[in-house]
C-alpha cells in the first residue's frame, strides 16, 4: 500500500512520458500540448492510397492474416490537428519502451500493445533528441485510422456551427512505459503479482490519500496490476 497521511507531503516526478513547466513561467505548459506522452498516428499522407506504407484510404493496415505477422511495422506521430501552438517537433521515446495504439473502430480489443525496435526523423541533440518515425518490433494485427478528415471544403470557415478545421480521428500513440512505476507484488518481498487465475492475483495494491494530508503531486508514473 502507497499511503499518504495527515500532513503528509508525496511528490513523484518521472521524466518518461512527462512533460513539465518552467518554474519561472508556468504559464509555458501550454493546455493544448500533448508534450512527450502521447501523439496523432500520421503514418498515411491525407486520405491517398499508398501501398509502401500499407494505407488503404488513409489507414494503416494491419495483418492481411493472422498467421502472416506482415502488418504495418513503421509508424509516423504527429500532434494533434487542431493545436494551433506549439510546433510539434516529435517524442523523446526511446528503443524497449512500450507504447499503445488505439483501436478507431468500435471494438476495444482491437488497441494495440507494442515494443519500439528503433526509431529515426529526429532533431536536436542526443539528450534532448525527439523522433517522428517510431519502428515496432513486430506488425500491428488490426487496421487503425491514420489520416485526418478535412472539413475546410465541407464547412466553409465562417458557414459552420464550429471553427474545427479537421475531424482527427486518428488513432492515439501513447508511451506506456515510466522511470518511475509503482507495481503490485506478491506475498514474499520481490515477488512478482500471481498470474491471472492463480491465487491472490485479484488483490494487487492500493494507493490511500487520507483527509488531511498536506501535499501529493504526481506525474509521469506508470500504475501497475493496482487495486483489485
Amino acid at each position: 500500500m502507497l499511503a499518504v497521511s495527515y500532513g503528509a507531503t508525496l511528490r513523484l516526478y518521472g521524466l518518461d512520458g512527462a512533460t513539465f513547466a518552467d518554474t519561472k513561467d508556468p504559464a509555458t505548459l501550454d493546455p493544448q500540448d500533448s508534450g512527450m506522452s502521447w501523439a496523432r498516428l500520421n503514418t498515411c499522407p491525407g486520405n491517398i492510397n499508398d501501398t509502401t506504407l500499407k494505407c488503404n484510404k488513409g489507414v494503416l493496415q494491419g495483418e492481411s492474416s493472422p498467421s502472416k505477422g506482415d502488418g504495418a511495422v513503421t509508424l509516423t506521430v504527429d500532434g494533434p490537428a487542431n493545436r494551433k501552438s506549439p510546433t510539434f517537433n516529435g517524442v523523446n521515446w526511446k528503443p524497449e519502451d512500450q507504447i499503445v495504439i488505439t483501436t478507431t473502430d468500435y471494438l476495444p480489443g482491437h488497441t494495440e500493445v507494442a515494443t519500439i525496435d528503433s526509431l529515426a526523423d529526429c532533431t536536436g541533440p542526443q539528450s534532448s533528441r525527439v523522433c517522428k518515425t517510431i519502428k515496432i518490433k513486430s506488425g500491428l494485427k488490426f487496421p487503425h485510422n491514420a489520416s485526418i478528415y478535412d472539413l475546410s471544403a465541407k464547412i466553409p470557415a465562417g458557414k459552420g456551427l464550429t471553427n474545427l478545421s479537421a475531424v482527427d480521428g486518428r488513432a492515439a500513440v501513447g508511451l506506456l512505459s515510466r522511470s518511475i512505476s509503482i507495481v503490485s507484488g506478491g506475498e514474499i518481498a520481490g515477488a512478482p503479482l500471481p498470474e491471472p487465475g492463480e491465487k491472490d492475483a485479484d488483490f494487487g495494491g492500493h494507493t490511500v490519500i487520507r483527509q488531511g494530508f498536506k501535499q501529493v503531486q504526481i506525474q509521469g508514473v506508470q500504475f501497475f496490476q493496482m487495486g483489485q
